[in-house]
């Protein structure tokens, strides 16, 4: 049966672009959207050719007949269940620390533990390391599959962790060059949606916001202790964005008073909710960086994280997979360390002089006792892996039970040729629609095979190569455990291309360009990051509280963010290698 792909598109889609296959020297099926139901010969060998990709690894999304490749496990791998009745196999070799979860700050941890001396043993549910940092290769073209970038640790412990992996010049070699963000907005691209162009275009209320923003994190709003810190933790970044006007208008510099004024004047600005078309763009950004829409997010965690979307951020052709990729390097020369891939925890029992973890690997049920556990795995999941969680901290149980995780999709979608090239990170406005993607990476941005930006963005100049990377990053809401079947997966992947095509296709005809579609990686994300509600600061010291022997540090005990994670976790190794230190002088001295 063939399937006809114009179906519930609008006429527009293919007036801007083309879905196909695009295998070399075969015939393309192009605009007709018409779709054999199985991979063919020619396109077969152009996955293989191309990509190193078997067509047999391959799915075909239901509607669109996209070749899928489903990365990363699904909700049953966070908490595996175990028959009744299964002896564990004891662990052959000896470890003092065992690490949960193989993100950046288990990969932290397992780094300054191993350099102390430690024998270290991390566990990583996934087939590969690197957790939400994780990136992907196919035949030497590399793409970011989780996070996309990092807001940079301008100085402390981060800073130095940094600097222990190889990156210290980060600034010099991941600055990511403007455009950086750009806003689709009413079917018209604004390239540098905070660039002074931009703002003399959009309504005013967007240079207010900017304006407020940027003193307000000046005052220390973003900061994570202090009046001003405590005051924006009271309301959620919604109100506090329809707040603005009425702040700046208490300023008494001349540019709040010329800002404030501009913004009174603009007629585009809404009179009866001025500061909407704001909220617009901050709803997707918030169900993309931090979990929730702007009316559930803390003003002051979102103060601390937007601060950083106005000026530069850092990546690499990974992704924040590079700095993963970095940990990882620098581990290896460390024989003291293990990394276990596909091998998810079943259950921690915590005692009082050691702790046992049991995991699964290769289907057998294993065991290993330790001194101690880092747990770096979403913290959502302590109190189902970590047995008799409630009797040992009631107090801490009820926190967690009180956070709200989000699932995650991340579609890396492999083109023929590079047909959008406008700017690293466009925003894509949807109506409210909350199922729809929130942003789509120019995935090859910083890829200096082909001149990185310099050679994406000249239309004159082709890059060296036709591969090209466009990465659809995809908030799906509240954690539900079957969400992420393959057939779920596969039906988000036919979602997601659908509206990525409709809104860049324009885009990228106006210079003659169409999106064809070879294959796409399709990422699964369950319950990765927790939404940072007004009243966190309060919360952040219980959940990072440690357990007997059980420390905590992921990117959900405080802020979902990649530096926090790993300053966390270097924090969580020190107190094990004090304690150890001291459990020594007390066994040395005889007590």
């Amino acid at each position: 049966m063939r399937r006809q792909l114009s179906i519930h598109l609008p006429v527009a889609f293919f007036a801007a672009a083309c879905l196909s296959w695009a295998s070399p020297g075969a015939a393309q099926e192009s605009c007709s959207g018409i779709f054999e139901p199985s991979l063919s010969a020619s396109q077969r060998a152009m996955l293989q050719e191309r990509y190193g990709v078997k067509a047999g690894d391959v799915r075909l999304s239901p509607e669109l007949g996209l070749p899928v490749l489903i990365r990363m496990n699904d909700h049953q791998s966070l908490a595996p269940k175990v028959p009744r009745n299964t002896v564990p196999v004891r662990e052959i070799h000896k470890y003092d620390t065992v690490i949960v979860g193989g993100g950046p700050a288990g990969l932290t941890a397992a780094l300054y533990l191993a350099e102390a001396g430690q024998r270290v043993l991390v566990l990583e549910r996934n087939p590969v390391m690197g957790g939400l940092a994780v990136g992907s290769e196919l035949k030497g073209v590399r793409a970011g599959g989780g996070a996309a970038y990092s807001s940079g640790p301008d100085g402390g412990i981060e800073y130095k962790i940094f600097q222990k992996i190889g990156l210290g010049a980060y600034k010099k070699k991941l600055s990511i060059p403007e455009h950086i963000d750009s806003y689709l907005w009413k079917k018209k691209l604004y390239l540098g949606v905070w660039e002074e162009h931009s703002l003399q275009e959009l309504p005013q209320s967007f240079r207010l916001f900017k304006h407020a923003l940027l003193k307000l994190a000046a005052q220390k709003a973003g900061d994570t202790e202090g009046p001003m810190a405590e005051w924006a933790d009271g309301m959620d970044m919604a109100t506090l964005v329809r707040r603005m006007p009425e702040i700046v208008a208490t300023w008494k510099d001349k540019e709040s008073a010329r800002v404030l004024e501009l913004f009174r004047q603009d007629r585009e600005v809404p009179r009866q909710d001025p500061m909407k078309d704001v909220i617009d763009l901050l709803d997707l950004y918030g169900r993309s960086a931090l979990g929730g829409t702007a009316r559930e997010v803390s003003a002051r965690q979102f103060i601390d994280f937007y601060e950083s979307e106005i000026y530069t951020r850092y990546t690499g052709t990974l992704g924040t997979g590079t700095i993963a990729e970095a940990l990882l390097k620098k581990l290896k020369s460390f024989p003291n360390v293990h990394l276990r891939v596909s091998a998810p925890v079943a259950a921690i029992e915590n005692g009082a002089q050691s702790t046992r973890t049991q995991f699964i690997e290769d289907g057998v049920l294993k065991d290993v006792v330790t001194d101690h556990v880092v747990f770096a795995a979403p913290l959502s999941l302590a109190p189902k892996l970590i047995r008799d969680f409630e009797r040992q901290d009631p107090e801490k149980t009820a926190a967690i039970a009180a956070l709200k995780m989000t699932d995650y999709a991340v579609h890396v979608v492999r083109l023929k040729g590079h047909p959008y090239r406008a700017t690293y990170d466009t925003w894509s406005e949807s109506g409210g629609d909350l199922t729809k993607p929130t942003d789509f990476i120019l995935g090859r941005w910083q890829d200096p095979k082909i001149k990185a930006y310099e050679g994406t963005q000249d239309f004159g100049k082709n890059p060296a190569d036709d591969k090209g990377v466009l990465s659809i990053y995809h908030p799906l809401g509240a954690s539900n455990d079957k969400r992420f079947s393959d057939e779920n997966q596969l039906k988000l992947v036919d979602h997601a291309v659908k509206d990525m095509v409709e809104k860049l296709g324009p885009e990228a005809a106006r210079h003659g360009q169409k999106i064809e579609i070879e294959l796409v990686e399709s990422f699964r994300w369950p319950e990765s990051i927790h939404v940072v509600k007004p009243g966190s600061l309060k919360q952040m010291p219980l959940l990072a509280r440690p357990m007997g022997r059980v420390r905590f540090a992921n990117n959900t005990v405080a802020a979902p963010e990649l530096e926090t994670a790993m300053g966390r976790a270097y924090q969580e190794a020190m107190e094990i290698l004090k304690e150890s230190a001291a459990a020594g002088t007390a066994r040395a001295s005889g007590q």
